[in-house]
Formats: structure tokens, C-alpha cells, sequence
């Protein structure tokens, strides 16, 4: 767990680590902002070869991250400060991990429909298309 001076930091760190057009898309103020209230410290590393997952990302840096990210496209129908933006970082992580699940809940009902369905139109076809065409294991499957 880390402090939000070094959420700030990393977050820094990794905004850093955009094309050069991405970042200019990050409004300079926000960047100030960072620079203003990180602290510096030397344990926290990006390596910009690796994707975010496989690192030791905080939470909070991704709460930054997505206010920062969610402001560029909100730069373009207006100017938002950052700086006078409040937020409870528990309650809007929370609120993330709550929609990713509800999100994966509604993907993985619309699968299981998806999959049905398909069940159910290769179990209509001939037997003899079935041999031919499907695989052996998946004709196993629908009998």
C-alpha cells in the first residue's frame, strides 16, 4: 500500500511511458498537478516493455489514472480542473470492481445464450454434416 503522494508519482511514471501524441492529450494541468504533489520515491518502477497487469500496480494509481484518462475525453467537449476534483478513492475503487463485475456477469450471460444457441443449431443438422465437419470431441458433446 502506498501513499497518494506516490500514486501520484506512479502514475506519473507511467503516463510518462505514452507516445508522445497520447500524452500530449493529458491536459498540461493535470500534469502539473502531479508534479506538484508526488513524492519521489526511488522503489516504485515502470517498465514500459511490460503491461500493467504484470506489475505492482496500487490501486490508488489506477483511481488517478482513471480520473486523468476519463478527463481527456471529457476535454473534449470541456475543460475540466483536476485540481478541484474530489473523490473517495475507496468508495470510486469499489464502485469500479462493482461495474467490472456486473459488466462480466451481463458478457457471460450473453456466452451462455450464445452458446446455447449454437448448441442447439448443430444439434439440427444431418449427422452425416456433423461427422464430416465437426470435430470429434464436440460431436462427442452433443450426442
Amino acid at each position: 500500500m502506498i501513499t497518494m503522494e506516490e500514486a501520484f508519482y506512479q502514475a506519473k511514471l507511467i503516463l510518462d511511458c505514452l507516445p508522445s501524441d497520447e500524452y500530449q492529450l493529458i491536459p498540461k494541468n493535470d500534469i502539473d498537478f502531479l508534479k506538484k504533489n508526488m513524492k519521489v520515491d526511488n522503489s516504485i518502477v515502470i517498465d514500459p516493455f511490460c503491461s500493467l497487469e504484470e506489475q505492482n500496480i496500487d490501486d490508488k494509481t489506477y483511481d488517478v489514472l482513471n480520473m486523468i484518462v476519463s478527463k481527456v475525453d471529457m476535454n473534449k467537449i470541456g475543460n475540466v480542473s483536476f485540481e478541484n476534483t474530489q473523490v473517495d478513492l475507496n468508495e470510486n475503487s469499489y464502485k469500479n470492481k462493482e461495474k467490472q463485475v456486473i459488466e462480466l456477469t451481463v458478457e457471460n450471460e450473453k456466452l451462455k445464450e450464445d452458446n446455447q444457441k449454437l448448441y442447439e443449431t448443430i444439434s439440427r443438422l444431418p449427422k452425416i454434416v456433423q461427422k464430416i465437419f465437426i470435430k470429434e470431441d464436440i460431436h462427442k458433446m452433443i450426442g
